[in-house]
């Protein structure tokens, strides 16, 4: 079949916006309890993604003792402290994604603690 399928749009649409969009393949989708290629689980799967990035940044502000933009501004600092341009929130859980399910690394699920 030729054309566009669900992981290059994904990927189409977190080039165009990294605050937002995230990318799913092959593997991340069944990591995550996805196995078909359409819109409504790509839908599921971003909500789910928002729930963990929220997660982190409320236990980061409880840690930290600071508001949502100040937890963000020092998790995305924290991640890569050399780099002039910080990746945003979603990039880092899809670099997690790229590790834990692409790579097979053994990390624990990002959902735990939800």
């Amino acid at each position: 079949m030729y054309g566009i399928g669900s992981t290059s749009a994904s990927k189409i649409l977190h080039g165009i916006n990294t605050q937002v969009f995230m990318m799913w393949d092959q593997y991340i989708r069944p990591g995550y309890g996805y196995y078909n290629e359409n819109a409504t689980d790509y839908l599921k799967f971003m909500v789910d993604c928002q729930e963990i990035l929220r997660a982190v940044v409320g236990h980061y502000q409880e840690k930290h003792g600071c508001d949502v933009t100040v937890a963000e501004k020092e998790i995305c600092g924290r991640a890569y402290p050399d780099l002039k341009v910080k990746k945003s929130l979603a990039k880092l859980l899809d670099e997690y994604n790229w590790m834990k399910f692409c790579n097979k690394r053994d990390l624990p699920d990002p959902w735990l603690d939800l």
